[in-house]
């Protein structure tokens, strides 16, 4: 897909390429799209990975200019990991198998993280929240949002620590979760803003999140 290309993916592309047997995975794919080279970079379960699945994702619209797919895999070897679970190829059967298995390690992730640690606190959020964008300042509050959305923001614990990653609690226009990281040259961007699910917000939503994001300089 032509829309999907920039330097970056074109390098990850011939790097693929070179690679016998991903050539021949990519020779028989309908398109290849950003979703499709970030998935076949996922190097410890990309050979698992079935055709019917990368055609799926190949096809998929919301995969053009986003890695959805291969974002909820890496989310979920991260919480399998933590777990202490096998990787089984059945794992990467569909996107909808990718997706419930991710919220059911969602939900196991969160009791772990919630019996294993205390409730630590955050860092100062780097850009002050308002009224409807709150700042997430204990793990516990993560934890909240990461059930409340059920999605896997549980999993930032350390990144937030870290200063790698800051999550915010979207609360009007519509409920969502907000996430910026640092960038390499240290300054903050816009990583993710979702509704609960992981579903995309309304562009009413994001209009008040990028204006808040400009007031302090901010890219998204």
């Amino acid at each position: 897909v032509p829309e999907s290309v920039c330097p970056e993916n074109l390098l990850l592309l011939r790097n693929l390429i070179r690679e016998d047997t991903i050539g021949k995975v990519l020779s028989h794919l309908p398109k290849i799209n950003f979703g499709i080279l970030e998935l076949l970079s996922l190097h410890p379960i990309r050979n698992q990975l079935p055709m019917s699945l990368l055609e799926q994702v190949a096809q998929s619209p919301a995969e053009k200019y986003r890695s959805v797919v291969a974002n909820c895999v890496r989310e979920s070897l991260f919480m399998m990991e933590q777990l202490e679970l096998k990787v089984s190829p059945r794992d990467f059967a569909s996107i909808d198998r990718i997706q419930a298995q991710n919220r059911q390690l969602t939900e196991d992730f969160c009791k772990l993280e919630a019996v294993r640690k205390c409730n630590r606190r955050f860092p100062m959020p780097p850009i002050p929240g308002t009224a409807g964008i709150v700042p997430i300042r204990t793990e516990w509050e993560l934890i909240r949002e990461g059930r409340e959305q059920s999605n896997c923001v549980a999993s930032y614990a350390d990144r937030v620590i870290n200063r790698n990653v800051y999550i915010y609690r979207v609360l009007e226009p519509e409920r969502c979760t907000l996430s910026i990281y640092q960038a390499s040259d240290r300054a903050w961007e816009q990583d993710q803003l979702k509704t609960r699910f992981n579903g995309n917000p309304a562009r009413a939503t994001m209009e008040v999140v990028h204006v808040w994001l400009e007031r302090f300089g901010m890219a998204f």
